[in-house]
């Protein structure tokens, strides 16, 4: 069974490991480039890290602010991600950038 859960504080490390095994596929392994990335941009690094944990913080419902959902098994494995954040762009307020993945290991999964 895959719950889905808005990400928590306590479940960032999970998700940095399930993050860093992502951007490691970007271009590389036979995958195309599916970040705005290059090969060689496509670490985790502590900026991004220290964004991620500030944004959780948060306690405002502000649009503008990013939030993540994660979906895991019963194994607290994380099997994919759901990433909402709004275009903060002159009058672009009515759009939102939503990014999907589900972990290679999760995609031919059949419940």
């Amino acid at each position: 069974m895959i719950n889905i859960n808005l990400l928590k504080t306590n479940d960032l490390n999970t998700f940095f490991e399930y993050l860093t095994n992502h951007l490691l596929e970007n271009g590389r392994l036979g995958n195309p480039l599916f970040q705005p990335l290059t090969k060689g941009q496509s670490k985790l690094c502590f900026e991004w890290k220290e964004k991620f944990e500030s944004n959780l913080n948060k306690s405002s419902d502000n649009v503008a602010e990013r939030k993540r959902w994660i979906a895991s098994n019963q194994e607290n494995q994380i099997a994919g991600h759901i990433d909402i954040c709004s275009d903060n762009d002159l009058n672009t307020e009515h759009r939102l950038l939503l990014g999907i993945r589900v972990d290679r290991n999760f995609r031919i999964l059949k419940i």
